[in-house]
């Protein structure tokens, strides 16, 4: 393990980025309220200038096996973290 991993608990690092709004690429259908913001080119940047951010990323591991699939309902808990609003479930 890289020691620059090892964030103090607490710390933070402030960055800005230019065309915020304009960097979020929406769900092709308009109905859908989903969007996704690629930040490789932020932690790319963040890492020249000596800084490491966390983050969590998902894995394919995540994505439901044909069997899951069939298990799913049509009711089945959903928790969004993002912009503007934060944590919330619906």
């Amino acid at each position: 393990m890289h020691n620059v991993w090892k964030l103090k608990e607490g710390s933070y690092h402030t960055f800005e980025t230019d065309n915020f709004q304009s960097r979020w690429i929406s769900h092709p259908d308009p109905d859908i309220d989903l969007c996704v913001m690629p930040i490789s080119y932020l932690l790319t940047e963040e890492r020249e200038m000596g800084h490491a951010l966390f983050y969590q990323s998902f894995g394919v591991q995540l994505i439901p096996t044909q069997e899951q699939y069939l298990d799913l309902t049509a009711l089945e808990d959903v928790v969004m973290i993002g912009y503007p609003n934060g944590i919330g479930t619906l």
